[in-house]
């Protein structure tokens, strides 16, 4: 699930992440932003990079092609270690999209602790909607996927395999949705 081996017999269920990026990149520079970056998750070398992949597709065609990605952790210590570097290598950043939520509710710390305020001077934009990013202030714009409809896709898919004679195809992926609130 959100994942992809190279091996054909194994199949895949993913959520668009790819698009959810671009979601987000259209949103931060639809409110304004013209410096936007990305604190990407590190990932296995043979994972693929679909989030980050989106987000520099997406800034590279709105005209931002050297748009900074930084990686860290997949984790809110992470997130909060990505945009202190982020705010030393590119100080006028004013638009983030973060790997996960809780990459973002640690940029949303970090910057806080740097004298930035979210979403006046700096707006951020997680992914994947846990529900801790509608009560923290400022609530957290984010992309969410369907994971129950993950669950559901994963075990047609499997049953597909099982019921067939020959190879399956890979189900399309499901679509994403931007949620706004405060703090993009």
């Amino acid at each position: 699930v959100n994942d992809r081996l190279d091996d054909p017999a194994v199949k895949s269920v993913r959520a668009d992440l790819a698009h959810g990026a671009e979601l987000a990149v259209g949103h931060l520079l639809a409110r304004g932003c013209v410096r936007p970056a990305m604190i990407a998750g590190a990932l296995r070398v043979d994972h693929p990079h679909w989030r980050r992949d989106g987000f520099k597709a997406a800034a590279a065609a709105a005209g931002h092609p050297d748009a900074p990605v930084i990686v860290e952790d997949a984790t809110v210590e992470g997130g909060a270690a990505a945009a202190r570097a982020l705010l030393d290598a590119h100080p006028d950043t004013d638009g983030v999209f973060a790997y996960n939520d809780l990459m973002a509710l640690g940029a949303i710390r970090a910057f806080a602790a740097s004298g930035r305020r979210v979403p006046d001077d700096i707006a951020v934009v997680g992914f994947d909607d846990i529900a801790m990013g509608s009560l923290v202030d400022p609530a957290l714009t984010t992309i969410r996927m369907d994971r129950h409809g993950l669950g559901r896709l994963a075990v047609e898919t499997l049953r597909a395999v099982i019921a067939a004679d020959g190879p399956v195809a890979d189900p399309e992926p499901l679509d994403v949705e931007l949620i706004i609130r405060e703090s993009a």
